[in-house]
């Protein structure tokens, strides 16, 4: 039995290595002091939902000030004010609507760890290989700009992808908004028909589904340190997407919202700088960055929610199962997604409620080509934790169409492992050179693990 304790705030903010990516700079010290201030106000007062609100918008407004991106922070402070809401009246039986704000930083620091983990075991080298990460030489192409380091360009491509990974989900929730306000009304007789969100289909809609299949088929191969692989379409792919955009789905919707965001922002860019530099230099390096890095973002992002509806089994998953060698940061959207089960707020009571009330601890280990990533979550002696997990783990459960386990916490804790196993093995193909392994601990020590697809069992591929 190992015996163990969830990280401090200190060792995950160690782990997550932000030096490791961008220069020093007092941009860099002011990030990562107000990281520190985020991680402890959860560590130490892991209930405390509004201020974690609070503590997150301030880290991620200083993350996007790097950029002097006036136009995502505007985004994000409408997020704060839409947001929280949700968690009271978006409220359908046995269903309850999540926090998504705090959880986008969770996920940025959750995939940042497993990034640092990567990069320290396999070197600098084999790193960005896997990754498919590369020195941005762009200098060559265009004088005015400086070449981007690889990590550097990793660093963005995972905040663009933890940022807007969720951005649209107020826009799905509408309908559950509307039901919360007529379990009221209906008390009088009253009913809300709306709000409904109008078709938006742009002139270049095609294109852009064009684009995000050629780069899903090329499987992120580099061709050089310019472009990735783009030569073959995968109509299967466009066809999925476009249809999931028509029906709202939070992932295809958030892509196009943040590829569309960009594209706008450089636009307006364009406009400011034509006397500083030449528009044939500055369009050149919009279209390189839109269709590189900011369109390989938006495919993440768009397939990250992607399972099949329960009634059609469309779209059908052995056609778009992800291999972690294939499409490495996708795939690991999906795990950290699948994973913030942890320090997450729900909208399941008045009260309200979090599962989990300490970060996980992360071992990672690589032998020649192999790697296991193993995830151990902790729960504390508080009985208010422990009563929360066991009912929520029981509703899953329900929800899945399975029988719980029990009424005791290790059993709850199993219900839940299984639950965040069987959602990471439905999107993505199990490869025996990496895997990953999930564990549930307390004081005492380690209480069991598992494999995340189980061999010969349900959690196998289709």
């Amino acid at each position: 039995m190992v015996i163990g304790k969830s990280p401090s705030a200190e060792d995950v903010l160690r782990e997550a290595g932000i030096e490791r990516y961008l220069k020093p700079s007092d941009e860099l010290n002011t990030i990562q002091v107000s990281m520190l201030e985020t991680l402890k106000s959860m560590d130490e007062n892991p209930t405390e939902y509004p201020t974690h609100l609070e503590k997150v918008h301030s880290f991620v407004t200083k993350l996007w000030d790097k950029y002097d991106c006036k136009d995502i922070i505007e985004i994000l402070d409408a997020l704060t004010i839409v947001e929280p809401p949700l968690l009271y009246l978006e409220r359908r039986p046995n269903k309850r609507y999540r926090d998504h704000y705090v959880h986008i930083f969770n996920v940025f620091i959750l995939g940042l760890r497993i990034l640092s983990l990567i990069i320290q075991a396999l070197g600098d080298s084999r790193a960005s290989d896997l990754l498919k990460v590369k020195d941005e030489p762009i200098h060559s192409k265009i004088p005015e700009f400086h070449d981007y380091p690889w990590k550097e360009r990793l660093f963005y491509l995972w905040t663009l992808i933890a940022t807007f990974h969720d951005i649209a989900i107020p826009i799905t929730h509408l309908g559950g908004v509307r039901n919360g306000l007529n379990e009221f009304l209906k008390k009088f007789g009253l009913e809300v028909s709306g709000p409904n969100l109008l078709p938006y289909f742009p002139s270049d809609l095609e294109q852009y589904f064009e684009l995000l299949d050629r780069l899903f088929e090329g499987k992120m191969q580099m061709v050089n340190a310019w472009c990735y692989k783009q030569d073959c379409p995968n109509i299967y792919v466009r066809a999925v997407l476009q249809r999931k955009f028509t029906e709202q789905d939070h992932g295809v919707l958030s892509g196009f919202l943040m590829y569309k965001k960009i594209e706008e922002i450089f636009l307006e860019l364009e406009r400011k700088i034509k006397h500083s530099l030449s528009l044939e230099s500055f369009s050149r390096y919009t279209q390189y960055v839109l269709r590189q890095d900011i369109a390989r973002a938006a495919l993440a992002i768009s397939l990250h929610n992607l399972k099949p509806d329960p009634k059609t089994q469309y779209p059908k998953l052995k056609y778009l199962l992800l291999d972690f060698f294939d499409y490495p940061l996708t795939y690991l959207l999906i795990i950290v997604d699948s994973l913030q089960e942890y320090l997450r707020w729900e909208g399941t009571s008045i009260r309200g409620g979090t599962k989990l009330m300490t970060f996980p601890d992360l071992k990672l280990e690589a032998k020649d080509k192999r790697m296991e990533l193993k995830i151990t979550f902790f729960v504390t002696d508080e009985p208010y934790e422990k009563e929360y997990l066991i009912a929520q783990a029981q509703a899953t459960a329900r929800n899945e169409g399975r029988p719980p386990r029990g009424e005791t916490w290790g059993e709850a804790a199993q219900d839940l492992c299984d639950s965040m196993a069987r959602e990471i093995a439905s999107q993505t193909r199990r490869n025996e050179l990496f895997q990953i392994v999930l564990a549930f601990s307390d004081k005492n020590g380690e209480l069991f693990s598992r494999d995340v697809h189980i061999r010969g069992g349900k959690h196998e591929e289709p």
